[in-house]
């Protein structure tokens, strides 16, 4: 999320060639950006699922990785394995 602020702000500012003054008002461009507790748990929650899954990975044959890649990023059906 941050990233793609910081992006579309690059590209504005990019595209503009901005000068010392903008069409930009002060109240869009002065705000705060707050976590919560929750936001950190979430993230933490995330970060420890991830490592579950490159772990589990880890374990697997190529041939495995394979099928689990097909199968769920390139979204091919089990009738497709089968043939």
């Amino acid at each position: 999320m941050f990233r793609s602020l910081k992006n579309q702000l690059y590209n504005f500012y990019k595209s503009k060639a901005v000068t010392s003054k903008t069409d930009i008002s002060d109240d869009i461009l002065n705000f705060s950006i707050t976590t919560t507790v929750l936001d950190n748990i979430i993230d933490a929650e995330e970060s420890i699922a991830i490592k579950k899954i490159e772990d589990l990975l880890s374990k697997l044959t190529p041939r495995q990785k394979e099928v689990i890649y097909l199968r769920y990023m390139q979204i091919w059906s089990m009738m497709r394995f089968l043939k």
